[in-house]
């Protein structure tokens, strides 16, 4: 607090790197990141009901009570432990033979009947739609500087070939989300779609795409999570389909577990990512819209959205916020933007010896509610 205090204040003309305040920052940035237990127990980041007590590097941590805590419910079980695994099949499997009480594996194309039997087998399974989406962003640069290469690119993307393929096995009649900014629970969301331009990408148009790029034949390199079977699924059908409209359509080769830490930068020209979608307030959209906007990775910027996301952050007024939010869906379909694909589905699964299991469509998922949780 006196380093904050002490430091001389900013000068946006004449920028310079304040050494003690970036060595805060670098540190409060990454310094938590670790896949084993800290030797200093004061880095055992926790203001919740539960710390870690124990790592084991990606394969599990051992949760245990918070004896500090106590400004929340109190929760009944004192010890949990959480194992990771990237495969639905392996979880699925731990459940039936009693290895775990609770899974929440992401669903993904070709893993509906690895649910088959468990309801038999007196575990519960409940379905669910998430607050997340995920979408396919093209970058204002490179190949897609030219709005009709951006356009034509668009028009080659299987939308609904891609639902079908990674969610329709769990949602039945499973559509496209057509928003950037609403999902199809909130009230404007139909409202805003009929407005908004997305009709203009609602069926794939082959012979549209090779018209707009009149005889050219670009090169474009997409950056994806190779570790997310719904995004390699997406990937493949993209590439495969934009290939008839002209399109080369490669890897970007960054897709490890990494992938994440090159957004924004120039190694790519789309990603396919996913999303937490709108919950309490609007902070989101001018975090991802708006022109230098700290999540806005693919150099996107209109003056008019821009005008429009600040008066976003100045009302409470939600029937006006709704209004905005209109406003910059339009803007963001209009530019050629990218593609909202779907929204995403989850599905939890537990066995009889644990109650209070409810599952939540907000970003914590299953863990909502751990102080909740009990053994019978």
């Amino acid at each position: 607090m006196d380093l904050i205090k002490d430091s001389p204040r900013g000068d946006t003309e004449q920028p310079s790197v304040n050494a003690p305040l970036k060595r805060v920052s670098d540190f409060w940035n990454s310094g938590f990141d670790t896949k084993t237990l800290p030797d200093d127990p004061a880095m055992y980041l926790s203001s919740g009901p539960y710390i870690v007590r124990d790592i084991v590097p990606d394969a599990s941590i051992r949760l245990v009570r918070n004896r500090d805590y106590v400004w929340g419910p109190e929760p009944y079980l004192d010890d949990i432990t959480v194992r990771f695994t990237g495969a639905a099949s392996t979880a699925i499997a731990a459940l039936r033979n009693g290895q775990a009480d609770i899974i929440a594996p992401q669903p993904s194309a070709g893993t509906e009947s690895l649910f088959d039997g468990l309801v038999e087998q007196g575990h519960t399974v409940q379905r669910f739609s998430q607050s997340g989406y995920d979408h396919l962003d093209l970058n204002f640069s490179g190949p897609f500087a030219n709005k009709d290469v951006r356009e034509a690119f668009l028009k080659a993307v299987p939308r609904q070939e891609i639902v079908d393929d990674v969610v329709g096995g769990f949602v039945a009649g499973a559509k496209p989300l057509d928003s950037h900014v609403f999902l199809p629970s909130h009230p404007k969301y139909l409202d805003t779609v009929r407005n908004n331009g997305s009709a203009e990408y609602s069926d794939l148009d082959i012979q549209g795409a090779k018209s707009q790029l009149r005889d050219s034949a670009p090169t474009v390199r997409i950056l994806y999570n190779r570790d997310n079977p719904n995004r390699v699924r997406a990937f493949s059908l993209i590439r495969d389909s934009a290939r008839l409209a002209g399109f080369t359509v490669e890897d970007a080769g960054l897709g490890s577990s990494d992938w994440a830490k090159v957004l924004g930068g120039g190694s790519y020209d789309a990603a396919i990512l996913g999303s937490i979608g709108p919950g309490v307030g609007v902070s989101r959209v001018p975090q991802i819209f708006k022109t230098g906007g700290g999540s806005n990775f693919n150099g996107f910027s209109d003056g008019d959205a821009d005008k429009a996301m600040e008066q976003l952050s100045g009302t409470t007024d939600l029937a006006k916020q709704d209004e905005l939010l209109a406003d910059i869906d339009k803007r963001v379909w209009e530019s050629a933007y990218g593609l909202p694909l779907y929204q995403t589905t989850g599905t939890v699964a537990f066995s009889s010896r644990v109650t209070g299991i409810k599952p939540s469509s907000g970003p914590l998922g299953v863990w909502w509610n751990v102080w909740e949780w009990r053994l019978k």
